[in-house]
């Protein structure tokens, strides 16, 4: 494991007061420093390091490599020749880091980002830009807000830097056009924007006159005394007032490209990616075309057969494929933007919210209907029919039980039971992605109890259609069931049962909120539970096999 205060000999701290100008010495030193830690962290992320342990390193190497490069960024370095071989031996790791980082979105990157930096403190200002355009113009595949302001706000620096300021203003107005709401821009983007302000000819000139309005008014106004109070309502307006200004003249200047409209998902999870399928139906009979739609390759199975959908693996797009329109990034999440403002009152179903990110109205959604849209391929019915064979199980009899979801906060601890139950009278194929030993020691006690675990995307949901009844918690498998009109018992704690599952007519959920006050509270699984402070809940830890078990067997009637 990465040692976060390891140093080799002689390397200086990454914490220091205050650095000298002009100081190439210190210069080298730091950036000595950064190359053994890139070191360290290759050898820490090994192939046989597990997936929570490579994301830790992840994220103590960024926080790390933050520090040193703002500590470079303190000195003149001036071209020095000695530092500039260290940081092209500290770009080489970055590249070679990639590869062991490339299951890590959001770290391919941050390392992206950090190889321009190394290029610009170099003195390539070139280079830095060209190495940082891939990533700027993918940005919509970045997760982390931070991030994607970073990345947006060293482009514009580098542009800049390069006396190229309608490139600079172009790709800066983009990203803030488009950016969801998180944080006051003008506090993140202060220096950023009032080195937008000197250039407010340079908007006028390419038909952004309101947008340079806006933005010299912001930079006077934060200027003014006293100076405290003044920046704090600046900031404010021009959040509430001043970006929808932005956004509706950045929109107006939207280039036609005639292009089929595209958009952009660079995660789960599947359930999601289910809800997001009625709207992408309205869009595409609405445009009369399949939409083409970057999703990680792992999720291109949940497109297969899907007419509305041109489904393209988000790893093999060239940065080019971002260049030509707009993009619809569904990457930020739209839903949980929604339900976090709006938590614990949420009354919009994902499917709408998700529709509404695509730009289709609630009419036309409900017109062509809020059914999520999945259909097996035919070898994948081939390959479930084969797998059902070589378990003995009937199709169109067995129970599929989800043991659990891919959050902790949603999952049920009582699973078990109702498969216990379920097993005296009915077959029942568990599904999950990862082993359970509570699920392993039941099938060796119950000979109709099937384990379907890590089954490769396709396969396992071709063979959960096949179900009669589907039992799961807040995940993938119900909206699977909403799609293919299959029976399904979901239970629910943190989450509105009857909203999530309000477009499925044979779906019934179970809860405890008609007892606990505070159920659904929305809450997310950075938070705690309000009841217990742990990260499970207690309106689903609480919940019983009974009422389940009533839902199941009134369904199966």
């Amino acid at each position: 494991m990465l040692g976060i205060d390891e140093q080799p000999p002689g390397a200086v701290r990454p914490i220091v007061p205050r650095l000298v100008p002009s100081d190439p010495a210190r210069a080298r030193k730091l950036a000595a420093g950064l190359l053994f830690l890139t070191g360290k962290v290759l050898q820490a992320a090994g192939a046989d390091v597990t997936p929570l342990r490579r994301s830790y390193v992840a994220a103590a190497f960024v926080h790390q490599v933050r520090r040193y490069l703002h500590l470079l960024r303190l000195l003149e370095i001036d071209r020095d020749p000695g530092f500039g071989r260290i940081a092209a031996r500290t770009r080489e790791r970055l590249v070679g880091m990639r590869t062991a980082f490339a299951s890590l979105p959001d770290m391919r990157a941050a390392l992206r980002l950090f190889e321009a930096e190394l290029l610009a403190l170099s003195g390539d200002l070139v280079a830095a830009q060209d190495a940082l355009e891939p990533v700027m113009l993918s940005i919509s595949t970045i997760q982390s807000r931070d991030l994607r302001d970073e990345v947006a706000i060293r482009y514009f620096d580098f542009s800049l830097g390069r006396a190229e300021s309608r490139a600079a203003l172009h790709a800066l107005l983009g990203f803030l056009a488009t950016r969801s709401r998180h944080g006051m821009v003008g506090a993140r983007f202060e220096r950023t924007l009032r080195l937008t302000a000197r250039q407010a000819v340079v908007l006028r000139s390419n038909g952004l006159p309101l947008t340079a309005l806006v933005i010299q008014t912001w930079s006077k106004m934060v200027r003014a005394a006293p100076r405290r109070i003044a920046s704090r309502i600046a900031n404010i307006l021009l959040e509430r007032v001043g970006m929808a200004v932005v956004r509706r003249e950045s929109a107006r200047r939207m280039p036609r490209s005639g292009l089929p409209v595209r958009a952009v998902r660079a995660m789960g999870g599947i359930g999601d990616l289910l809800m997001m399928t009625p709207g992408l139906r309205a869009l595409a009979r609405h445009d009369d075309r399949p939409i083409e739609f970057a999703v990680p390759k792992r999720y291109l199975g949940l497109f297969e057969t899907n007419p509305f959908v041109a489904a393209l693996g988000l790893e093999d797009l060239p940065p080019q494929w971002f260049s030509g329109g707009r993009i619809i990034d569904l990457t930020d999440c739209p839903a949980s933007i929604t339900e976090s403002a709006t938590a614990p009152m949420v009354v919009v179903n994902r499917i709408e919210i998700f529709a509404r990110a695509l730009g289709v109205r609630q009419r036309e959604l409900r017109r062509h209907g809020l059914q999520p849209v999945f259909e097996p391929s035919a070898a994948a019915r081939e390959r479930a029919a084969e797998w059902l064979r070589s378990h003995q199980v009937c199709p169109g009899e067995f129970v599929a039980i989800q043991i659990a979801a891919a959050e902790r906060y949603r999952s049920w601890s009582r699973v078990a039971e109702v498969a216990r139950r379920l097993a005296g009278s009915r077959q029942v194929v568990a599904f999950d992605d990862k082993p359970s030993a509570e699920f392993a020691a039941l099938a060796q006690q119950h000979g109709n109890i099937r384990l379907a675990i890590g089954l490769e995307l396709s396969l396992g949901l071709a063979l959960a259609c096949e179900a009669r009844l589907i039992v799961a918690p807040d995940s993938a498998l119900l909206h699977l069931a909403g799609a293919r009109g299959i029976p399904c018992v979901g239970m629910f704690g943190p989450t509105d049962g009857v909203l999530r599952m309000g477009a499925y007519p044979l779906a019934v959920a179970v809860s405890r909120r008609a007892e606990l006050p505070c159920s659904p509270c929305w809450r997310n699984q950075a938070m705690p539970c309000a009841l217990t402070g742990g990260m499970s809940s207690h309106c689903l830890d609480s919940l019983e096999v009974a009422p389940v078990m009533e839902a199941i067997e009134r369904l199966l009637r």
